[in-house]
């Protein structure tokens, strides 16, 4: 699914980047939470390190300093050797709605990333919506192998929110029972 990435203009000229954005979504219901609860779950930076795949290190956590346009770093390393510099700005926090933080600058492998976090309450519990808009760093030339790239990358993100969310609900319940 192609969406236009908020806030960009989906005409860039810059040889770096594709053209085409692309849209990821996923959501966990919660029962027995809030969607204050999961706002605060998430601005608690330390929470982060406990939220990457078991394939993954972090090194440097994000700054505390979660405000609109705080901007924040995160450090990783992927399978033990590949290092992910992650250069990040909080574009929305609205702690019992939703956050927004977006890549500051394009970062291997993204030319563009937009993450949405939404809390809502719902009957019974609270629902958490992840929604990422993001495009493929290529080569012009490459671009039209954007699709198969995405697919890849959508799949990436399929195994990585499934982990996020196990480990959000397992965190939140553990909090709830003390």
């Amino acid at each position: 699914m192609t969406s236009d990435h908020p806030g960009h203009d989906s005409r860039s000229s810059r040889a770096t980047t594709t053209a085409r954005s692309y849209r990821f979504q996923r959501s966990l219901r919660l029962p027995g939470a809030s969607a204050a609860q999961l706002g605060r779950f998430h601005l608690d930076t330390d929470n982060f390190r406990h939220l990457v795949m078991p394939t993954t290190r972090v090194v440097r956590t994000p700054s505390p300093d979660v405000r609109p346009g705080s901007t924040f770093t995160v450090e990783m390393r992927e399978l033990g050797f590949w290092p992910i510099h992650w250069p990040g700005i909080w574009r929305v926090v609205d702690p019992n709605h939703r956050l927004v933080d977006e890549l500051e600058r394009p970062t291997f492998p993204f030319a563009r990333w937009r993450h949405e976090h939404r809390f809502e309450d719902t009957a019974g519990g609270a629902l958490l919506t992840d929604q990422v808009w993001f495009a493929p760093m290529m080569p012009r030339a490459l671009r039209v192998a954007s699709p198969l790239v995405a697919f890849g990358i959508r799949l990436y993100l399929s195994l990585m929110f499934a982990w996020r969310h196990r480990i959000t609900a397992r965190r939140l319940a553990a909090t709830a029972r003390h």
